[in-house]
C-alpha cells in the first residue's frame, strides 16, 4: 500500500510516536479496542464478517461501508472483498500486477500468523479490473517508519487467485480471493490466531482532478498509514462448525479472460501475471 504516498509522512509518524507513547506509539490502538472475528470452516457454509466503515485519522463511522467475508478450508484462507457505494471504479488501465495500484481505488488485507503485534506479515491488494498487488513486508518498527517488501509474483509456487466482478449501474464491485495457507507456513488451520487489517481506497469523484483519495478501515488508527502493525484486529480460524466429512470446493484456477455477462456486470479472472 502506498509507499510513495507515504514518504512525506514519515516524519509526522516519527513526531506522533516520540510524543504519544501512552496511546501506543501515537496510532491510538490498544489491546482493549483491537476487534476479534471468528472465521469458520467453508464447509460449515458461513463466514466471518469484517466491516470497513470507518475513517483513518478521525475513526468516524462514515466512510462508504465495504466488507470481507472470511473463510477457509484445509488449503487456503478464502476471502471475499464487496464494497458499496462506489462512485469512480478509478484505476490506472496501464497498470499490471504489483505496480502501485495503491495509489488509486483497492481493497486491501494485511495478514499475519500469530497473536502477536506482527513486524512482517502479507499485503494483498485488489483493484476494480482484478490487477493485484502481493508483497511480503518487513516492518521492524511496526509504523512503517523502516520497511522493505518482497513482491510475490511466482504464481506455480504461490496459486493465488482472484475473480473481481464490477457493476457499475449498481455501484459496486466484488472480488473473491484464495490465498494458500502454505504461504502462511501454515499446514493445521483449525484454531490458529491471526492478526489482520482491511482497507478500503474510494474517490468521491471520477471527473474531478481534484478529488482526493479517501481512506477506510476494519480498525483504523490515527495516522494517514495502514502500517500500523498494533492495529491489526484478532482472528481466529475456529473449527467448532467444520463438517469433517466435508470439503470445500477448489479454488478455481482459470485464466485471465474477460467477459460481460447479460446483465452488464464485467467479470475478470486472473492468475497469472499480466
Amino acid at each position: 500500500m502506498n509507499y510513495l504516498f507515504l514518504l512525506p509522512l514519515l516524519s509526522v509518524v516519527a513526531l506522533s510516536t516520540a510524543g504519544a507513547a501512552e496511546e501506543t506509539n501515537g496510532h491510538g490502538c490498544t489491546d482493549a479496542t483491537l476487534p476479534r472475528l471468528d472465521v469458520p470452516h467453508c464447509s460449515s457454509g458461513t463466514s466471518g464478517v469484517a466491516t470497513i466503515n470507518r475513517r483513518l485519522v478521525t475513526l468516524k463511522d462514515d466512510f462508504p461501508e465495504s466488507t470481507v467475508e472470511l473463510c477457509y478450508t484445509d488449503i487456503s484462507l478464502e476471502l471475499k472483498f464487496q464494497a458499496q457505494d462506489e462512485i469512480s471504479f478509478l484505476v490506472n488501465e496501464t497498470y499490471v500486477n504489483n505496480d502501485s495500484i495503491w495509489m488509486w481505488t483497492v481493497m486491501e488485507a494485511f495478514i499475519a500468523t500469530g497473536d502477536h503485534d506482527p513486524t512482517e506479515y502479507l499485503e494483498f491488494e485488489v483493484a476494480p479490473n482484478n490487477v493485484i498487488y502481493t508483497a511480503r513486508i518487513h516492518n521492524p518498527n511496526k509504523d512503517f517508519t523502516k520497511h522493505s517488501a518482497a513482491f510475490i509474483d511466482d504464481w506455480d509456487s504461490y496459486p493465488i487467485t482472484s475473480e473481481t466482478t464490477r457493476d457499475v449501474e449498481a455501484q459496486t464491485w466484488t472480488s473473491d480471493v484464495s490465498l494458500p495457507l502454505s504461504m502462511f507456513n501454515v499446514a493445521a488451520p483449525e484454531g490458529t490466531h491471526w492478526r489482520m487489517n482491511f482497507f478500503r481506497t474510494f474517490y468521491a469523484s471520477s471527473t474531478d482532478s481534484t478529488a482526493e483519495q479517501e481512506y477506510g478501515a476494519w480498525n483504523p488508527n490515527k495516522l494517514v498509514s495502514f502500517h500500523q502493525s498494533p492495529c491489526f484486529g484478532k482472528v481466529r480460524l475456529d473449527g467448532d462448525d467444520k463438517a469433517a466429512s466435508e470439503k470445500c470446493d477448489e479454488p478455481s484456477l482459470s485464466g485471465g479472460k474477460s467477459s460481460k455477462s447479460k446483465s452488464g456486470k464485467t467479470k475478470l479472472v486472473k492468475r497469472t501475471r499480466v
